[in-house]
């Protein structure tokens, strides 16, 4: 260390030495008000943590659910339309994609994804409003 580093060290400990010999007097009831803030806080963190890691088995199986939806509605449409067919016989051999049809590819696995995750977080945002409607907005 540089001797001023040490030197700026040394009075930051000073410092904190002389300010918890100080005697601080708190009111009760402010301490007991943020006992009550911190408790409750605690709890809705809580709440929220139980409830994602409850969420985690549904969102994996709908997961799983749209990535083979997507398949068969792929497959599907590849028997019917022939830019699909196409695109889908590029894959299938392995070959490389020109940007039109990779770009359709990414539009067509993309644009259900966007939507749900839009989805939610609207739906998300609005119970978080009126939550903090119900309680007064408290904690923020």
């Amino acid at each position: 260390m540089k001797p001023a580093d040490q030197q700026n060290e040394a009075m930051q400990r000073s410092i904190r030495q002389a300010v918890r010999s100080m005697p601080v007097a708190a009111d009760a009831s402010v301490v007991n008000r943020t006992h009550r803030v911190v408790r409750e806080r605690a709890t809705h963190m809580r709440e929220a943590r139980s409830r994602l890691r409850a969420l985690w088995l549904p969102l994996s199986v709908s997961s799983l659910l749209l990535v083979l939806v997507c398949c068969a509605l792929w497959t599907g449409l590849a028997q019917y339309d022939p830019v699909v067919s196409d695109i889908a016989q590029d894959i299938t051999q392995n070959d490389t994609l020109d940007a039109s049809s990779q770009m359709l590819v990414f539009t067509i696995w993309f644009l259900p994804i966007s939507a749900v995750a839009l989805l939610l977080l609207w739906f998300r945002r609005g119970r978080q409003r009126a939550e903090d409607e119900a309680t007064g907005s408290l904690m923020r």
